[in-house]
């Protein structure tokens, strides 16, 4: 696959590199009209009780191979990552933890702070019956644990509403004064509440609702929602398939919304954003087929070819960075922060199927190393692509059918883009999605979640990684 770099040259220095559940149900179904309602927990029942880890930095076995009821793992230090040598030789692993629940599909585990000391951890979820009658509402969901320091044991319990139809598109990300934010949407549902909603005012720990706003009445799709204290930046797309919008709310008592404005047009794929707190802002990688936050989309805009780096500020001033023009569509963009900058990992689609790259920028989304594409011999899949960090280290998740079945294949990178090795995941099912990773304050490890299937049911599960000294 080639690049082309119309702009700049830009080198690449490594060449290639889930009688109680069922009246949850019915009240899903006939308060479906109403949206946000208040429900109890949804508790672990058979699961096993759940648990929370206590305050401080947590470690992780000392093996680069283990095994355990719950999950096996293998570790492989590319030739590349310096054998041992270098900032993170080897990842390792915790148990898996599941969250409870048995009648409910648990899907797309998404990953927030949600305590201003950053120790507690937010899991939303879509949770959808296994079975029932049509149409099955997508519920969104949450559970509230502190993964850093002792790892919980058992399932992880209680669970709580958020929205009975809002699982279908969403994205959480922190918020002040030990609360989480859920940016949703119905995606165009019949029935359900319609638009990009932000409810800013989540409490981790219970099952009370806060206030929400709507960020447009017609919107069907999120992109993704960053937070910098005091304003949210929300992606989200609009029902002709063809515009995406960007638009600030900042929540003081009530909240106030920043003018929308339209940041990408593609006719034929979607596109695809992510967002991480900068500075004063946000960094941003964008993948788009016309200008960065053009006026207003053409009527055909044709495929997103062009990744495009930006800071944006939180009253939406955008200063465009560097932009990568590739041959092939662009299908997934992610980002994972960087003490200087972020990380920036795409997905493109060719006739030979899908290739993985990255860049490391600064904090004016310019280029600082990349690009650069992951190694061939592996199987990549467009929706499973999770990027996150452990501090300065990058580390890159995506599914891959293993010996044992589908299991997680997680790269880690040092901050040069040097591939330092990678590890493969398995624990008893089949790995559906992958979901998110989410990096510790101290920058000594990270949490990741994906949804596996486990017999007829699909469950959330969570592992905590760390770098082996």
């Amino acid at each position: 696959m080639k690049l082309a770099y119309p702009n700049r040259d830009l080198p690449d220095p490594h060449g290639a590199s889930k009688a109680l559940l069922l009246s949850t149900f019915l009240a899903a179904v006939l308060l479906s009209g109403c949206g946000r309602s208040a429900l109890p927990a949804f508790g672990s029942g058979s699961d096993g009780p759940g648990g929370a880890g206590g305050d401080g930095a947590g470690g992780t076995t000392s093996s680069t191979t283990s095994s355990s009821s719950t999950t096996s793992s293998s570790s492989t230090t590319s030739s590349m990552g310096g054998g041992g040598n270098g900032p993170c030789p080897h990842l390792v692993g915790s148990e898996v933890l599941q969250v409870a629940g048995t009648v409910f599909h648990q899907l797309q585990p998404k990953l927030a702070f949600s305590s201003d000391d950053l120790q507690q951890v937010t899991v939303a979820m879509e949770w959808k019956v296994v079975e029932g009658p049509a149409p099955i509402p997508s519920e969104l969901r949450h559970v509230s644990f502190k993964p850093w320091g002792q790892w919980p044991q058992g399932a992880l319990a209680p669970s709580y509403l958020a929205d009975f139809d809002g699982g279908v598109r969403f994205d959480v990300s922190a918020a002040g004064g030990g609360r989480f934010a859920l940016a949703f949407s119905d995606d165009g549902k019949p029935g359900s509440p319609n638009g990009a909603i932000l409810n800013a005012d989540m409490t981790p720990t219970e099952g009370s609702i806060g206030q929400s706003v709507t960020l447009d009445p017609t919107a069907t799709d999120i992109l993704f929602v960053a937070y910098n204290e005091p304003t949210h930046l929300v992606g989200y797309g609009m029902p002709n398939g063809l515009e995406w919008r960007l638009r600030t709310a900042t929540k003081a008592g009530t909240y106030a919304l920043g003018t929308p404005f339209v940041l990408a047009c593609s006719s034929g794929e979607n596109v695809s954003a992510g967002a991480v707190t900068s500075q004063d802002g946000w960094l941003l990688g964008v993948s788009n087929a016309t200008n960065f936050m053009p006026a207003s989309c053409p009527a055909v805009a044709g495929p997103p070819t062009k990744l495009q780096l930006a800071f944006v500020d939180k009253n939406l001033g955008a200063s465009l960075g560097d932009t990568i023009t590739t041959v092939e569509p662009i299908v997934r963009v992610r980002l994972a922060p960087h003490p200087e900058g972020a990380w920036v990992v795409w997905t493109e689609l060719g006739n030979s199927g899908l290739s993985l790259r990255l860049v490391r920028v600064d904090t004016n989304a310019k280029i600082v190393v990349g690009p650069i594409e992951l190694p061939g011999g592996i199987s990549k899949q467009a929706d499973q692509l999770i990027v996150g960090n452990i501090g300065t280290i990058v580390l890159i998740a995506i599914s891959e059918l293993l010996s044992e079945g589908v299991g997680l294949t997680v790269f880690h990178l040092d901050e040069m883009g040097m591939q330092l090795g990678s590890n493969h995941y398995f624990s008893g099912g089949n790995v559906t999605s992958a979901g998110d990773i989410l990096g510790s304050a101290n920058g000594d490890a990270a949490l990741v979640s994906w949804a596996e299937s486990t017999g007829l049911q699909q469950r959330t599960m969570l592992m905590r990684v760390a770098c082996d000294q």
